[in-house]
């Protein structure tokens, strides 16, 4: 007999005078798995005929079982009596049932597509579509914005809160961020927005646009460098016509001779721009300065 049972069996010879705490010693021996409270064992340790009081019974039971008893208290409630064995996966704290877990899990995985983003910081992205916009936003943050709100689902506002963190995360502005800082045009507005973390900065669209001036000269150059664009793509369309007119007026019938002269061009939107995705480099601060 090892000395763990012959501590516990010299304990059992102490409560042998106490026949309603040798039942309860059997009953609590007989289910270990069960959680019980102070309040519980002594009713039934005085159903049983037991007089002792609870505070002392619970100490008694603590005696017998030793380590192998778990008594939890707290003032004010009833102790909580458990064995050890069963405490360690009722009572541990389990990674995947804590509020913050899933949230760290999932954070993580967002880092992970993070990381994935193909970011090439040599390079500007002259159109931008949903699919570029959403290759550089993390799928996972997408998703949770979407289970958050309807509006949220796939929809341009979610895409520009994603590449906004995309932006945020990896200090380098993502092609949608460029494209509205272009579009924004006004010095004072993109750098608020840019405080926001909405845009990039304004030095950042200055450095866009000397970068597509430069490419556009090296293209004027060497005509073999421009890409093959579709002929109605963005195109300035020019129709003037002169005519002779005859105005009913007030002060009798006018006639006029003018020049009209109709401006007009393809504006296209997130939606339909077109599928290639063509690149310039971009300028490095030194060769700006030399612009």
């Amino acid at each position: 007999m090892g000395l763990r049972n012959v501590e516990f069996a010299a304990k059992r010879k102490t409560t042998t005078d106490d026949p309603s705490l040798q039942a309860t010693i059997r009953c609590m021996e007989n289910d270990k798995s069960k959680t019980w409270t102070s309040v519980e064992l002594h009713s039934f340790y005085t159903g049983n005929g037991g007089s002792l009081p609870r505070k002392t019974l619970v100490q008694k039971l603590s005696d017998v079982f030793g380590d192998e008893l778990l008594v939890l208290s707290s003032k004010g409630l009833a102790n909580i009596v458990i064995f050890r064995n069963k405490a360690s996966t009722l009572l541990r704290l389990d990674d995947l049932d804590e509020d913050a877990i899933p949230i760290e899990y999932t954070a993580k995985q967002i880092v992970s597509e993070w990381k994935k983003i193909h970011y090439n910081k040599d390079k500007y992205n002259i159109r931008i579509d949903r699919k570029l916009a959403a290759e550089q936003s993390s799928a996972t943050l997408s998703k949770l914005l979407s289970c958050m709100s309807e509006k949220l689902s796939n929809t341009l506002p979610a895409l520009l809160i994603c590449n906004m963190v995309t932006g945020l995360v990896n200090n380098k502005p993502t092609s949608l961020q460029i494209a509205l800082g272009i579009e924004t045009r006004e010095k004072a507005c993109i750098q608020n927005l840019y405080d926001f973390g909405v845009t990039c900065s304004y030095d950042e669209v200055l450095r866009f646009k000397t970068s597509a001036a430069v490419s556009t000269v090296a293209e004027e150059q060497n005509p073999s460098l421009r890409p093959i664009t579709d002929a109605n793509e963005d195109l300035i369309q020019a129709v003037a016509d002169n005519f002779d007119a005859n105005v009913s007026s007030q002060n009798g019938l006018k006639s006029t001779h003018a020049l009209a002269l109709l401006l007009t061009q393809n504006k296209r939107t997130l939606d339909i721009t077109p599928g290639y995705n063509r690149t310039i480099d971009r300028i490095s601060r030194d060769a700006m300065k030399l612009q």
